[in-house]
């Protein structure tokens, strides 16, 4: 996939974050730095709120941060360096790393943060701890046919037994903490939070290049199972959310599972095939980029021609030509066609998946509640397309309660770019989530978990 531009690694979350293993500031680090601090990072006027939790600990110190704006929820720091009064903290975004580096003086934290060559300033205060969440928090395994899963399964207080929901992940090598936020979210309003690293991600075992949807359905099954099998959650109940590669792979789940699954949340899910988002996501970025409509029509003759190639093994020698030719034209380099041309889509970087997959025929399936949720300025997909196809796939199979809900000016995650904003009066602002994206899709699900009592 394309990488954003160096102030969109800031600005928005076009996949999910890729996290990492913490690393030790050394033992001994002064007590002063560890707990909480709060702020913002400052740009034309406009804040970023930030939260930064640092805990000192046998190993050294680790940390965390937090900016709902960001879909973070104590998403790990790949690294914590503090030699006084210089604190560096590394958050793990992609492709390169955000760094806040700064100086601790007495209850202050300020300096300036970069990803790249653009560096914006920052400033946090030591803030009193955050208050205990209402749920609690339990790691978890599960899984099947060889493959281990490592979860967190945040249960909300009170008696249950509770609504639960399963996170699914988008393409890529997700762990979970790249779902914390929702997970918080719905497991403050009572639905227990299951999120779990991606088979051959973190904790996780199996080869994460080689799974297909399939595979991945069997996965969420793996976790609807481990979800009825507890006394705390109502097995009548449980969801899935998918997001992107997630929001195909959670209708194949539901039609598979039997009546396990009660009801589905997909978040910018592809209506067309792998192959056919991937070669639009290509025609997006040249139409932008100003390339004429002859490069965008030969842009899709070569992803198809790819395609073609990797599903027969033929015709080879001609798709190296042609994409010799794309390079020396230039207009390639704003593509996701590859560089190199693995001899099959077996080895290339998504090998296990179907790029074929249709997923209408799954879709007409459905009879549990869908909600389906687009952005209309989706980069990734084309959204207007598969908003149309899914919700005739539905009409078609009859599905007796389903919603599609398109929020104007939001990106692949749902999120407002940063920019100038019309209800500001011009003013610039920082991303932020769609206005109504979050509540509507937490109203919906409430209504569906008190219409599943009984």
């Amino acid at each position: 996939m394309k990488n954003p531009s160096l102030l969109l690694l800031w600005l928005a979350l076009v996949a999910p974050l890729a996290a990492a293993g913490c690393a030790g500031g050394g033992a001994g680090a002064p007590a002063r730095v560890a707990g909480r601090w709060e702020g913002a990072v400052e740009f034309r006027g406009a804040r970023l709120p930030l939260a930064v939790n640092v805990v000192e600990g046998e190993g050294g110190l680790r940390a965390d941060i937090s900016s709902p704006d960001m879909f973070w929820h104590e998403l790990p720091l790949r690294e914590v360096t503090h030699r006084p009064p210089r604190l560096r903290l590394e958050v793990p975004v992609s492709p390169l790393p955000l760094v806040l580096d700064g100086t601790v003086k007495g209850d202050t934290y300020a300096g300036r943060s970069r990803e790249g060559e653009l560096e914006i300033p920052f400033t946090l205060k030591r803030a009193a701890p955050a208050p205990a969440p209402p749920y609690g928090r339990e790691e978890v395994r599960f899984g099947g046919g060889g493959v281990e899963l490592a979860g967190t399964l945040l249960l909300p207080a009170g008696p249950g037994p509770h609504p639960a929901v399963v996170f699914l992940h988008g393409a890529g090598p997700h762990p979970r903490h790249d779902y914390f936020f929702y997970a918080d979210l719905f497991a403050r309003r009572g639905v227990a939070a299951l999120v779990y690293d991606k088979r051959g991600v973190g904790d996780s075992t199996g080869d994460a290049r080689a799974a297909g949807q399939s595979d991945l359905a069997s996965d969420a099954l793996a976790a609807v199972r481990l979800l009825a099998s507890r006394k705390e959650i109502d097995a009548r109940r449980i969801g899935l959310w998918g997001q992107s590669l997630g929001g195909m792979v959670a209708p194949l789940a539901a039609a598979r599972s039997a009546g396990a699954v009660a009801f589905l949340i997909l978040v910018s899910p592809p209506g067309v095939t792998l192959g056919e988002a991937e070669a639009w996501d290509d025609e997006f970025d040249l139409r932008r980029r100003g390339y004429p409509e002859a490069v965008v029509e030969r842009s899709n003759q070569l992803n198809a021609q790819l395609n073609r190639y990797y599903r027969t093994g033929e015709g080879r020698e001609a798709v190296l030509e042609a994409l010799a030719r794309a390079r020396r034209e230039g207009w390639a380099a704003h593509t996701d066609l590859p560089e190199v041309v693995p001899h099959s889509r077996a080895d290339s970087a998504f090998g296990g998946l179907d790029f074929d997959l249709d997923p209408a025929p799954v879709l007409e399936q459905l009879k549990v509640p869908v909600l389906v949720i687009f952005g209309e300025r989706d980069d990734r997909i084309p959204a207007a397309e598969s908003a149309a196809r899914i919700e005739e796939a539905l009409r078609r199979g009859g599905n007796p309660d389903y919603a599609v809900k398109t929020f104007p000016g939001a990106d692949h995650v749902i999120k407002l770019p940063a920019g100038p904003r019309a209800d500001t009066g011009g003013r610039w602002d920082w991303p932020r989530p769609a206005p109504g994206y979050l509540d509507t899709m937490l109203d919906w699900t409430l209504r569906q978990v008190r219409a599943g009592r009984g």
